[in-house]
């Protein structure tokens, strides 16, 4: 099973690997150097560090792979890591990939995943899947997916990959925020009448409201989707309030939330990441029409 997020070329900020106790890759970030990283070096690859970074941080960098084989069309595996992988689990995988210098040679690089019967990773493989493709010169670009790991997988090669389709060239790319990290139970949210859980458990909602007679109480919460819920306050036949909260990830390094409110009394919409305690607050004044909330920077907190 693959189903696939987000993917978008942008210049500057995209992922970050903020949660990094969730993500299995070690030296995920490249911030200081490419340890952790088993690298393919010889006659046609040279792997090193680069500051050229996918955040455009001034303290951390990505790892550069330079291709000059003068064998066409030859797929290389510049740099690789062996990760613990579960059968049948979702993971939640890819990262940035860049060639910073403009060419028109027609290449291709990529990040795969490769799965192993074994634990470390030296098995025939039982299934690879690229997440992340990018054949363009110019800014950075992110591709993240979900991908089920095959049934009797027990690891994983994570492989940055190239291949240089005209012999006389040399070809040049920067991987940098790899992510491979489970995508179930991704947070510790448990749903109850005041709690709405989404994404995987991870946001926690909840809705207090206070009409103008001074009665207070809290919404109750009901999930439509993995990502949407809604809260009624009075009648469980009279929608109060509508809220969802998307992955923005690849388009601006943010969780997004959104609101709709069917509601005049005062409202304090309360969301929480459980996976880093980083809380955002929303109200809607007493005696005032629910206005629409659409912050597309709520959480800085991505994968």
């Amino acid at each position: 099973m693959l189903r696939k997020v987000l993917s978008i070329a942008a210049v500057g900020c995209l992922m970050a690997v903020t949660a990094s106790a969730q993500n299995r890759v070690q030296n995920p970030n490249f911030d200081a150097d490419i340890s952790g990283w088993t690298t393919v070096d010889g006659d046609v690859i040279a792997n090193s560090w680069n500051s050229d970074d996918l955040e455009g941080s001034a303290t951390s960098g990505s790892i550069s792979t330079v291709n000059t084989d003068s064998e066409p069309n030859l797929a290389r595996r510049a740099a690789s890591q062996c990760v613990p992988a579960e059968g049948g689990e979702t993971y939640f995988s890819g990262g940035g990939i860049r060639i910073p210098n403009p060419s028109s040679i027609i290449s291709q690089s990529q990040i795969t995943v490769v799965w192993h019967s074994d634990t470390d990773c030296n098995s025939d493989p039982v299934g690879t899947t690229f997440t992340t493709f990018w054949r363009s010169t110019g800014p950075w670009f992110s591709d993240y997916i979900e991908i089920t790991a095959p049934e009797g997988t027990q690891s994983a090669t994570i492989g940055l990959d190239q291949r240089k389709n005209e012999p006389e060239a040399v070809y040049e790319v920067h991987f940098d925020g790899l992510v491979f990290q489970p995508v179930s139970g991704s947070g510790p949210c448990v749903p109850t009448n005041d709690n709405l859980c989404l994404r995987d458990n991870r946001f926690k909602l909840s809705a207090h409201w206070v009409r103008p007679n001074g009665q207070e109480g809290e919404g109750t919460a009901v999930q439509l989707t993995s990502d949407t819920g809604y809260f009624w306050f009075f009648n469980a036949a009279n929608v109060e309030m509508v809220v969802k909260v998307l992955r923005g990830c690849n388009n601006n390094n943010r969780y997004w939330v959104f609101a709709g409110g069917l509601t005049n009394v005062a409202v304090e919409l309360r969301v929480e990441d459980t996976l880093t305690s980083e809380v955002q607050v929303y109200t809607n004044p007493i005696s005032t029409p629910f206005q629409p909330i659409q912050d597309t920077s709520a959480f800085a907190t991505c994968p």
